[in-house]
């Protein structure tokens, strides 16, 4: 009877790795994952994360099976000749600007029977259970960081309309706002592309706010201002960071406290030829509470 390779592992999987487990201690380490990830920080852009895993074998394998946050996701088809998987994860790991962890983990099944049917192996549950002897498994916690970006083009203010050429090209990208050591950091980046027939004048800065929970009043301003100047025709302008206006989180150990909440905004802003490029009414504005601390699992 056919079966989908998925639903099979599911039915199966809770006593096949009970078995694997209790004969892989008489393998002498011979069926076993060599490389695998460790604990890692990627992006994802439009819910689209880009990352990807991989791992290595001493051994050919059966299977690999893909977990992302204990939900099997993926598998991955031995044949006899593999000892390397590859896992997309797709819309499993999508990304915050404060950055969200996703437990990746992969178990790896070994035989040491000859003569395997490979084609047969994926669709039959009892011949996997004939031929499984080992399993080895590993696991990594991936950041996942989904970007903000404000962009488009736009004419420079006063310019005649034989001048405007293709406009200004402008973008801001908060890459993340997020706890980082002791502190909470701003990162991102800004850029234009002058594509007017004119010299216009480009500014630019970084502003780290903190407001008030109970009444959202202003606390305090931090503004790193970056250098500013005429844009030639043609050229651009850009730059990147904001570490001057890291937040200290004024705790023991750097962590932000169970009862505490802190309501920060990260306003990236470009000016250029008299407009400009910046989130409006404070629209990135994040509360941070310890479920945002670097080292945050779980179940914490």
């Amino acid at each position: 009877m056919f079966m989908n390779q998925k639903s099979i592992l599911i039915v199966v999987i809770t006593a096949l790795l009970f078995v694997c487990f209790v004969n892989s201690s008489n393998t002498d380490f011979k069926f076993r994952i060599v490389e695998f990830p460790s604990d890692t920080e990627a992006y994802s852009y439009g819910g689209y994360p880009y990352h990807d895993a991989y791992l290595k074998t001493s051994e050919p394998y059966l299977w690999v099976e893909w977990w992302v946050n204990d939900k099997l996701i993926d598998i991955d088809w031995g044949d006899g000749v593999k000892k390397e998987a590859y896992f997309w994860p797709n819309d499993t790991t999508p990304g915050t600007i404060k950055g969200k962890k996703h437990k990746i983990e992969a178990f790896v099944a070994f035989t040491d029977v000859e003569d395997v049917d490979w084609d047969w192996l994926p669709w039959n549950w009892e011949y996997m259970w004939d031929v499984l002897r080992f399993m080895d498994s590993d696991s990594y916690t991936v950041r996942m960081f989904e970007p903000k970006v404000i962009s488009g083009t736009k004419n420079p203010v006063g310019v005649p309309e034989n001048k405007l050429g293709k406009g200004i090209y402008g973008y801001v990208q908060l890459t993340r706002h997020y706890h980082k050591g002791r502190n909470i950091v701003v990162d991102g980046n800004l850029y234009a592309h002058n594509r007017t027939k004119v010299a216009v004048h480009a500014a630019s800065w970084y502003r780290h706010t903190r407001f008030a929970i109970d009444d959202g009043r202003t606390l305090w301003t931090i503004e790193d201002t970056y250098p500013s100047g005429q844009l030639l025709s043609g050229k651009t302008y850009s730059n990147s960071g904001s570490s001057m206006i890291s937040f200290p989180v004024e705790t023991e150990g750097g962590n932000i406290g169970k009862d505490q909440r802190i309501k920060l905004n990260a306003h990236l802003h470009l000016q250029v030829g008299g407009q400009v490029w910046h989130e409006e009414d404070n629209a990135w504005t994040h509360t941070f509470t310890y479920k945002d601390n670097e080292s945050y699992e779980e179940g914490d």
